[in-house]
């Protein structure tokens, strides 16, 4: 079991104040299978899920440990939680499921890890960048002058492209710039809003390069209209959109908090305790604030609460880095997933709950780790191969074997 698992357990525990305890006890677990002891393991597997629910190693386990005991039901039901999440079909082939191997409903099961694997590649290459590591996280485009913005994890800078020539809007850690992890244009106010964070994989790291900040520019001559550093080094801001208010949403990954920032101050908006990990961020047409939790999921704000967006069990939301709302759809860029892939989600919002999944590009070589993307017009351009996979242990970034950064473009008329 354990070498089906690698990239499961890639996808570590949370660091919570019980993290301690779940490791314990999925190491209980692992014991107990490896001896046979199947009811004990299964009892061990259960514990964990109470506490942290879908998490894909206990899944798998619990799908094996089913179909030792012979409860077939059950094991072809986690078999389908693993799938939508890893469909790894050597955990097929292990013997645990030679009780139900025979059976339609494996077949269906086989065909579904089979769909999943399936590539499918609907998007274009729109442009390239020359600089390999510039390492691209977040996107931005300004209708009125028809350019892109590129915000910059390592070399914490922010760059222009337009009509096929790409230049510095940014230069590395102008205006105490820090990893740049989110871009949004204010059409209205003509600012452009970032979000930036101190990252491990920045080059050229200094004493000054401390927690979190948002900095507002204006659009037509880029000088620096107001710069906002939270109090708070510990917070670490992510994606940000601008709202029909004018205002800045923030997402606080490690904080799992929102928070939202005018020209004045930025100051705490929603917290919520019981998400793992925040990451992307949209709005609907009627105005209404959805996020996505890199563990559970979609949520929809309302009165101050999150609000789980439902599926059905062959869809999954889980790993969704930058999230966005369009014509009664979201998009989903899912690299915490395998394969990854960039969904279309169908969505009807009078029973808050998503109908049917549509992949526009899923399992590709190329797109090593897709991350966050912006609309133009019907058009959907995104960062396809984000460098992440290719840092070593000491968050160095090789630019000769780095490829070159690749932004890819999908019509959803």
């Amino acid at each position: 079991m354990k070498e089906m698992l690698t990239f499961l357990l890639s996808l570590t525990l949370c660091l919570t104040s019980f993290a301690q305890d779940l490791q314990s006890l999925f190491q209980q677990g692992r014991a107990q299978y490896d001896s046979a002891q199947y009811d004990k393991a299964l009892i061990s597997f259960r514990e964990f899920e109470k506490i942290r629910d879908n998490y894909p190693p206990v899944n798998a386990y619990l799908a094996a440990v089913y179909g030792r005991l012979n409860r077939k039901e059950d094991a072809l039901r986690y078999l389908n939680k693993t799938a939508i999440i890893n469909a790894d079909t050597a955990l097929l082939s292990r013997p645990d499921f030679d009780v139900i191997r025979d059976s339609e409903e494996f077949k269906k099961i086989t065909d579904f890890y089979l769909h999943l694997l399936k590539p499918v590649h609907l998007s274009e290459l729109a442009f390239t960048i020359d600089d390999a590591e510039i390492h691209p996280e977040t996107l931005a485009y300004d209708q009125e002058s028809s350019r892109f913005f590129i915000g910059s994890i390592r070399l914490r800078q922010i760059l222009i492209y337009e009509r096929g020539r790409s230049y510095m809007f940014k230069k590395e850690a102008e205006d105490s710039l820090l990893a740049v992890t989110g871009l949004d244009v204010d059409k209205e106010g003509n600012v452009l809003w970032v979000s930036s964070a101190v990252m491990p994989q920045m080059k050229n790291k200094d004493g000054q390069a401390t927690g979190s900040r948002v900095h507002i520019y204006d659009l037509e001559t880029g000088s620096l209209i107001r710069s906002h550093r939270l109090q708070d080094e510990g917070v670490l801001l992510g994606d940000l959109i601008v709202g029909s208010d004018g205002r800045a949403y923030c997402t606080s990954s490690n904080r799992t908090e929102i928070y939202m920032a005018n020209l004045d101050s930025i100051w705490l908006s929603h917290s919520f305790p019981e998400m793992r990990n925040i990451q992307g961020i949209t709005f609907d047409k009627s105005g209404n604030l959805y996020f996505s939790d890199y563990i559970r999921g979609i949520f929809k704000i309302v009165d101050g609460k999150a609000v789980r967006v439902e599926h059905g069990k062959n869809i999954s939301t889980k790993g969704i880095d930058g999230l966005y709302y369009r014509k009664g759809n979201f998009i989903g860029i899912q690299n915490g997933v395998f394969p990854m892939r960039v969904a279309q989600y169908v969505y009807d919002s009078e029973k808050n709950r998503i109908t049917d999944v549509i992949y526009l590009d899923k399992n590709l070589d190329e797109m090593r780790e897709p991350v966050q993307g912006t609309w133009v017009g019907d058009w959907f351009y995104f960062i396809a191969n984000s460098p992440w996979p290719y840092y070593t242990e000491d968050n160095e970034l090789n630019p000769e074997t780095t490829p070159s950064p690749m932004i890819w473009r999908v019509n959803l008329h």
